[in-house]
């Protein structure tokens, strides 16, 4: 069997509190959809998260603002986790990494010492114990598939109302028909018949 594995918050809101780490990944935080929840103004609403890897757990800073220390070292990559191992989330939050083997394993182990040497006349059948049933192990397979990381909160975009398209689509329409009149009047130099009060306006004299 695995250990199992669990944050003890050392120092911070909630002195001695235990968060056991189940997930294959776990978010830490201030914003109440993470899965540790830490309310202290000096953790970041997206603080770090943890993720398994093997026998063990990694922890990663998610750009926080005051960064996360792990046994008082600033960390910049994924950073594997020890048991004993202090981590630090500002000033005032640390919490402590633990490692807590099985106590099955050694349950098991007592008991098929027992049979072994037990002298009954009759022999008897040993049970599957419940590191080899094969129903044990659906469940933890079932649980190692299940999809349980958490989606980033998308940003919700900002759509412009109808009626400012309708004013550029009418705009673009003026432009181009006073661009096509303009060229117009140019090429045929219909200046004095059409507008001669605004040609004289910038050229003086130039219409009778």
């Amino acid at each position: 069997m695995s250990p199992s594995f669990q944050l003890y918050m050392r120092t911070g809101p909630t002195p001695g509190e235990r968060f056991p780490l189940e997930k294959d990944e776990i978010w830490l935080g201030r914003d109440p959809s993470n899965d540790i929840v830490i309310t202290d103004p000096e953790v970041s609403r997206r603080h770090a998260r943890f993720l398994r890897r093997g026998n063990t757990y990694v922890v990663e800073d998610m750009g926080s603002t005051n960064g996360t220390l792990v046994n008082g070292e600033m960390i910049t990559a994924t950073k594997p986790l020890n048991h004993g191992d202090v981590l630090e989330f500002g000033e005032h939050t640390s919490l402590v990494f633990e490692v807590t083997p099985e106590a099955i394993d050694e349950t098991v182990a007592v008991f098929r010492g027992a049979m072994t040497e037990s002298s009954s006349p009759e022999p008897r059948q040993e049970e599957p114990s419940l590191a080899e049933s094969p129903i044990s192990e659906a469940p933890l397979h079932g649980w190692e598939e299940m999809p349980i990381s958490s989606p980033e909160p998308k940003p919700v975009r900002r759509r412009w109302p109808g009626w400012i398209w309708v004013v550029l689509a009418l705009a673009g329409v003026i432009l181009i028909c006073g661009v096509v009149a303009l060229f117009i009047i140019d090429y045929f130099n219909l200046y004095c018949d059409l507008i001669p009060g605004i040609t004289n306006i910038f050229f003086p004299g130039a219409c009778p």
